[in-house]
């Protein structure tokens, strides 16, 4: 089964109905949650058109409840008047989302099933500089990562929506009378259009062309992680990182995010080769191009003129062309384009978001524990297997690719910059190593996207 996806090139969102009522959900990888804003939650500031969620308006709402083991696993209430089954998530700059959670009928494309989700009733955004925490596009979001209970329990444990979909789909078809839908889905976002698709129980032949590439995902399954190995810039220069990287697989981030290891050698690279390209690249306080950020008068012609980038998985390399990266956006009614890379604080750590999905077609294989990766059709994308990464070109100094992690790519207090930057990485993620206990972990989510 095949549902169309929207985009505004910073998330992607598909249609769903929920007890009846349409909404737009933000397709996210990076977590297992759908939630979505209720009636009453004033905090929530949602700019769509469609409505809240109200129980009151589906006949087969059910609150769940807090004092009944099967409903509420924790067995914590929203609060003391409340007896609605608690989901709280805390996020990394002290905002935070809290709400009860909702059973209803759910529909996606031709799947439906009473399925529970997150009814938002509060949402604390910190200093976070936004009214919301979804976008004018989208009104809450579709967690379609791992049902693991580091992902799926916050404090009480949900079973993600796909998961439910799929499993009663399949439960309809025990005869053989329709096709079983296997636990996949697969994720093609076009190259230079708004536009995308989501693929559902199965491979769609027809929507690649070239090879299939499968890769092991790494344990523990809770995001859709891949070993990174190295960046090559434009086919010639290689950034090999100091240590393991870990990449999630995320759809529900738009940017590239990079640890030091990588990062910094890459906005050398740019620095030194790219600033004269466009006025305002780089910073006319210390001349380093700022991550994330966002230029007016960047021409097709001057997107032509930056380097492709290639990411290493093992010997498999998935390239992506300079307009992966410098994406459109229109911000208080002006055309601008902004560098979708930046800088991450983890060292073991990178996230993957839009900027890589984008001309990919992504198989997310739940079955196997793997991750396909093919060239969608009609992409500028390249993929080659048996990649081997090139020797340090003899006029470029060997410190540009083993740089260790500096501050050179973060914008200095009360620096000036013309323009405008986003941030959106709507990816569940844990800061502490996988030797630590459950409890211990540090989950993450920054679910909005924000103006400086």
């Amino acid at each position: 089964m095949t549902v169309p996806l929207l985009s505004n090139y910073f998330m992607y969102v598909v249609d769903v109905l929920v007890g009846g009522q349409p909404f737009r959900l933000h397709v996210d990888t990076g977590s297992s949650l759908t939630a979505i804003p209720t009636q009453g939650c004033a905090s929530c500031d949602k700019d769509t058109p469609n409505p809240y969620y109200g129980s009151g308006i589906s006949p087969d709402s059910m609150i769940h409840n807090c004092s009944i083991a099967a409903q509420c696993s924790s067995g914590r209430c929203m609060n003391a008047t409340s007896s609605g089954c608690l989901f709280e998530t805390e996020y990394v700059s002290g905002v935070r989302l809290e709400g009860i959670i909702i059973s209803d009928i759910i529909t996606l494309g031709t799947l439906q099933a009473y399925a529970p989700f997150g009814g938002l009733t509060f949402t604390y955004l910190g200093d976070q500089g936004s009214t919301s925490f979804v976008s004018p596009l989208g009104d809450g979001i579709m967690g379609l990562a791992y049902g693991s209970r580091a992902m799926s329990c916050q404090p009480s444990c949900v079973t993600p929506l796909l998961d439910i979909l799929i499993t009663a789909h399949n439960n309809k078809n025990v005869d053989g009378s329709n096709n079983t839908l296997l636990d996949i889905f697969a994720l093609g976002l076009a190259s230079y259009v708004d536009i995308g698709f989501m693929d559902i129980g199965g491979v769609n032949e027809s929507a690649f062309v070239g090879p299939l590439h499968y890769l092991p995902l790494l344990t523990p399954y809770n995001f859709y992680d891949l070993g990174l190995t190295a960046v090559i810039i434009d086919g010639y220069f290689p950034i090999q990182p100091n240590r393991n990287i870990r990449a999630a697989i995320d759809s529900g981030t738009s940017y590239i995010l990079l640890p030091g290891s990588l990062y910094d050698p890459l906005e050398t690279f740019f620095n030194n080769r790219f600033c004269s390209v466009h006025e305002g690249f780089c910073s006319r306080n210390d001349d380093s191009l700022y991550d994330g950020y966002c230029y007016s008068g960047i021409t097709t012609q001057i997107t032509r003129r930056l380097p492709t980038l290639s990411f290493l998985f093992g010997t498999l390399s998935v390239t992506i062309p300079a307009t992966n990266y410098i994406i459109p956006a229109i911000i208080n009614g002006h055309s601008l384009s902004c560098f979708a890379i930046s800088y991450f604080n983890d060292p073991t750590h990178a996230i993957l978001g839009d900027s890589f999905f984008r001309g990919n077609y992504l198989v997310f294989d739940r079955e196997e524990n793997q991750l396909g990766i093919a060239k969608l059709v009609g992409s500028s994308n390249t993929i080659a297997n048996d990649t081997i990464v090139p020797p340090i070109p003899s006029d470029i100094t060997t410190g540009y690719a083993t740089s260790s992690a500096s501050t050179s790519g973060r914008p200095p207090s009360g620096s000036v910059s013309d323009s405008p930057r986003f941030i959106n990485t709507g990816i569940f993620f844990s800061s502490a190593p996988s030797s630590l206990a459950l409890e211990s972990w540090v989950i993450m989510l920054v679910l909005l996207w924000k103006l400086l």
